[in-house]
């Protein structure tokens, strides 16, 4: 919740694609970190909490809180309400069926 905020207070002052380009390298970071903590002969778990708490963190500063700034920019008013809820409904579909 921390990163949300910061990234809801500076996206203006920074600009949106900062924030995301920060944030897709910290996650593939992250993800590089987590991968190589398993991928050892004897995995290390605080090389992996790290790299997990690392990538929600960096997931949070960017793509968490601008996809849907972003997604909400995208479509003409005359649509925009329904398009945002289509689009937010696709959005939880899928993270719904990756939690599975």
């Amino acid at each position: 919740a921390v990163f949300v905020f910061i990234s809801l207070l500076t996206m203006d002052r920074i600009g949106r694609r900062p924030l995301l380009v920060t944030s897709a390298v910290g996650v593939a970071l992250a993800l590089l970190m987590l991968g190589w903590a398993f991928s050892l002969p004897t995995p290390i778990p605080a090389l992996a909490g790290t790299g997990l708490c690392l990538f929600m963190a960096s997931f949070s500063l960017g793509w968490g809180p601008l996809a849907g700034v972003l997604l909400a920019e995208v479509f003409p008013m005359r649509i925009r309400g329904t398009a945002v809820g289509i689009g937010w409904s696709m959005n939880r579909l899928a993270s719904g069926v990756v939690a599975l």
